[in-house]
């Protein structure tokens, strides 16, 4: 188990001879770094971001605690979710949603504010799910599901938002959407209460 710590860099935790053993580096703890994302690819790649919009690789495989950081060709603000698509990365971030394409090296702000008529400014991201063709994005500012992706143009072309409403007994409960959970069918949704959808019509 990889665990990310704001204050206290990154830590790996394994049962060995039964009992639960700690491995710890200090390779962001030393440089202040804190840690507010993580994830692992397919590809056995594990990737940390930090609330200052710095990114980071490491093989797990080969050594988890040789870190390397990838350099944005634009500056990103904190991020708060990571999720992997094999060759591809989406970051959640409190500046709005970027893709970043690994064979291409580079990161694309991804506007998804044009869905979203009473946006001032960019929302925040904090969770990503994708099942399919579909990305359900959490946001401060209700649960857009995206659809049709134009990896070319680093835009979708359809959106759905789901928003609390009050009066509505059938709606999400908040428009803050914190976490998302997609369990086979069933998506959970984290807001100032849990609320569940299931993705496959009666």
């Amino acid at each position: 188990v990889y665990a990310a710590y704001l204050n206290n860099g990154l830590s790996v935790f394994s049962i060995k001879d039964g009992a639960l053993q700690e491995d710890k580096t200090d390779f962001f703890s030393l440089r202040n770094f804190k840690l507010t994302a993580i994830a692992i690819g397919n590809d056995e790649t594990l990737y940390v971001g930090t609330n200052e919009g710095r990114f980071f690789y490491s093989n797990i495989s080969k050594d988890p605690f040789h870190f390397k950081e990838i350099v944005f060709n634009q500056p990103i603000n904190e991020i708060k979710r990571i999720a992997v698509d094999g060759g591809s990365i989406w970051l959640g971030t409190s500046a709005g949603l970027y893709f970043y394409d690994i064979s291409e090296n580079n990161v694309s702000a991804v506007s998804i504010e044009k869905f979203s008529p009473n946006s001032t400014e960019k929302l925040t991201i904090h969770d990503i799910w994708k099942k399919e063709k579909q990305y359900f994005v959490g946001t401060d500012n209700g649960l857009f599901v995206l659809s049709e992706w134009n990896k070319k143009h680093k835009s979708f072309n359809e959106c759905v938002i789901y928003v609390g409403d009050k009066n509505n007994t059938n709606s999400i409960t908040s428009n803050r959407v914190y976490a998302l959970l997609l369990d086979k069918d069933l998506l959970w949704i984290g807001t100032n209460k849990l609320d569940a959808v299931s993705l496959v019509e009666p």
